[in-house]
C-alpha cells in the first residue's frame, strides 16, 4: 500500500469517526451566547483579548499540559482514578476518549489545572494511547474566564446544567482551548501520533 493510499484510508477513517463521535451528538456550542459559535474560540479571539488575557491563557495552558504530563500513561491515569467514560466517548478500536475523575467532579475546585474533571486520548490503529488534553467541568454559567474570549466555555447537551473547556496539549489546529476535536482535530491527533 502506497504511503499516499494509506493516508487517504486514514482520513476516510477519521471523517467516520468525527461523524459518529461529535456531529451524531451535536456541535459543542458556547454556555452563553457569543459570536464565536463554532468549534474553536472566535477568530479573533487573540485580537480582542487583551495582554493579560492572553498570558493568562498562555498560562492556564502551560500550567495544565505540565499537571498532566504524568498522565501521558494511561495506567497511571486509571490508578489514579481517572475512568473511560461509560457514555458516547469511548474508545472504538482506535480514535479518541474521555476519561472522567469523579472525585474531581464532586469537589469545590474550578479550573484547578492539577485536578481536571477528565482527560482526552486517541487509541492509534496499532494500539498506542496518546494524551490530548484534559476537560473541565463548571456549573452551566460560572466557569472562569481567565483567557476572556480566547477562554471560553461551553456545551455539548443545551439541556445541560453544567459547562466545559478543553485544553488541548498535542498542537490541536484550532488553538488549546478548541471547544471540540473535530475532524481537524483528529487529522492532527492522527499526524501528532505519527511522529511519537
Amino acid at each position: 500500500m502506497t504511503n499516499a493510499s494509506h493516508q487517504f484510508q486514514l482520513a476516510v477513517v477519521a471523517g467516520a469517526i468525527v461523524l459518529l463521535l461529535f456531529v451524531g451528538v451535536g456541535v459543542a456550542a458556547p454556555a452563553t451566547p457569543s459570536p464565536a459559535h463554532g468549534h474553536g474560540a472566535a477568530p479573533d479571539a487573540q485580537a480582542q483579548a487583551s495582554p493579560e488575557q492572553r498570558a493568562a491563557a498562555a498560562t492556564l495552558f502551560e500550567d495544565v499540559k505540565a499537571a498532566i504530563a504524568r498522565h501521558a500513561d494511561v495506567r497511571i491515569a486509571q490508578a489514579e482514578g481517572f475512568e473511560q467514560g461509560r457514555e458516547r466517548f469511548r474508545f472504538g478500536d482506535w480514535g479518541p476518549a474521555h476519561f472522567r475523575h469523579r472525585a474531581n467532579r464532586r469537589d469545590d475546585r474550578v479550573l484547578d489545572a492539577t485536578r481536571p474533571e477528565g482527560l482526552v486520548y486517541f487509541r492509534t490503529q496499532d494500539g498506542r494511547t496518546l494524551l490530548l488534553g484534559a476537560f473541565f467541568v463548571a456549573p452551566r454559567g460560572q466557569g472562569p474566564r481567565p483567557g476572556g474570549p480566547i477562554t471560553e466555555w461551553h456545551v455539548h447537551d443545551p439541556n445541560a446544567n453544567s459547562e466545559m473547556m478543553h485544553v488541548w496539549t498535542f498542537g490541536h489546529p484550532d488553538g488549546p482551548f478548541a471547544r471540540s476535536l473535530g475532524r481537524d482535530g483528529v487529522q492532527a491527533a492522527i499526524q501528532y501520533a505519527g511522529v511519537r
